[in-house]
């Protein structure tokens, strides 16, 4: 910490002074050495008890801080190295994902304009009264800066994303993560996506506790000395996180019931989080927990339109494309329903 300030620079301070001691005592054993050599025992037995009261005060000074160090209470961190912290996360996260959205081809050309809207399954969804009054999360993926602010607006941050295979609802998760870190104001929790189907929910019962152990795994330097190795649980527990949990679709039936019993244990009024499933999967969840996501918005994506579909299309094949895909377009320009009906 600047200035050799906080638990480390105790730490350096104490081990400083016992150097220090021990070289004293140092510089008092040669003496001592070279008096007997000498053959002046007088001074050799001065030397001995000045050497022997300097080297045992320092000894027991370093043992006392040790002792402190390791066993006495330590004071909570400030305001200010949990905000250091949460930005040096922020930071690397944003990093992750920036190579991420590359190799998903997420910007390539845009993302595809899916349009998203709240669930019309009532029996998904909490309780108007529970939710954000007129919480309105509606829009489309390639204005994500309008979908973010919508979020920013919830009075209590917690969303749903459900779709069937393929409907890009990872890549949306993926994409407010990215937007709002991008947009992220001080003292704002920090996205951090994980798979949901790693949460062993016996070992870990509350979401807190999970994410205490993703984040020392998938960050180590959240544990550094600089910042204590402490601070992925800190950050954790005092809400600095905002969980994007991805793939509540992909643990077995009774899991996933567990799951959602354990997330509603776990949140408290201002917890934040984004949640993907498949839309039957959560459905089943719902069901078997007895309980929706307490507060949570739901949405879903309208299916796309061929059309649309077309023009998106177009955009990523080459101005000249081949015969079939000139095939591929015209036939879906001539269609005039949408692909699939919406699961109901």
């Amino acid at each position: 910490m600047p200035g050799g300030t906080g638990r480390n620079g105790r730490r350096w301070g104490y081990t400083a002074g016992l150097v220090a001691g021990l070289a004293a005592v140092g510089g008092l054993l040669v003496w001592l050495a070279t008096a007997w050599r000498d053959g002046d025992q007088k001074v050799a037995t001065v030397a001995g008890v000045v050497a022997a009261l300097l080297a045992v005060p320092a000894v027991l000074a370093w043992l006392v801080a040790w002792w402190r160090q390791g066993v006495a209470p330590q004071a909570p961190p400030a305001a200010e190295e949990l905000a250091r912290a949460a930005d040096v996360l922020a930071g690397q996260v944003a990093e992750q994902w920036k190579a991420e959205a590359v190799l998903r081809s997420l910007d390539d050309p845009d993302p595809m304009p899916v349009r998203w809207r709240i669930t019309a399954r009532t029996r998904l969804m909490d309780h108007p009264a529970n939710l954000t009054p007129g919480a309105f999360l509606e829009g489309s993926s390639d204005a994500i800066a309008e979908l973010s602010a919508a979020f920013r607006a919830m009075r209590r941050r917690r969303l749903v994303i459900l779709g069937g295979p393929g409907t890009g609802k990872t890549t949306l998760a993926v994409q407010l993560l990215r937007h709002l870190l991008d947009t992220r104001q001080e003292n704002e929790p920090v996205p951090v996506l994980v798979s949901i189907s790693r949460w062993d929910t016996d070992r870990f019962p509350r979401l807190q506790e999970w994410m205490t152990a993703e984040l020392a795994r998938g960050h180590p330097v959240l544990r550094a000395p600089a910042l204590g190795e402490d601070m992925p649980r800190l950050l954790a527990v005092r809400g600095q996180i905002l969980p994007v949990l991805d793939g509540l679709d992909e643990l077995p039936g009774p899991a996933r019931a567990t799951v959602i019993r354990a997330l509603n244990r776990s949140l408290a009024d201002g917890d934040q989080l984004i949640l993907t499933s498949r839309a039957d999967e959560y459905g089943e969840a719902v069901t078997g927990a007895g309980a929706v996501l307490t507060s949570a918005l739901v949405i879903e994506p309208d299916p796309l339109e061929p059309a649309a579909a077309a023009d998106y299309l177009q955009r990523c094949l080459p101005p000249l494309p081949a015969p079939a895909w000139e095939r591929v377009l015209a036939d879906l320009r001539r269609c005039f329903r949408p692909l699939g009906e919406p699961d109901h």
